[in-house]
């Protein structure tokens, strides 16, 4: 991501890199209006999330696979 943001730079715009855990709602939108304290409204978004669980399926609790869940789905479309 840094890369990217030099790349950006290079080409005469700014950007920031702001890594933020999507699968708690509340995070997503404090970081999201950290963002636009810094640039204004935000044109584009873009979220890459996954998370995961490795083990048989009768070994996954609860609350392990909502989390997988929130961050694959929940958080995606917010």
């Amino acid at each position: 991501m840094e890369e990217t943001r030099r790349e950006v730079e290079t080409l005469g715009s700014r950007a920031i890199v702001h890594m933020t855990d999507v699968a708690g709602a509340e995070v997503v939108e404090r970081d999201a209006e950290a963002v636009e304290r810094e640039f204004g409204p935000i044109d584009i978004w873009v979220n890459n999330a996954m998370a995961t669980v490795f083990a048989p399926f009768d070994q996954v609790t609860p609350e392990e696979f909502k989390r997988a869940t929130e961050a694959i789905y929940l958080d995606y479309v917010q």
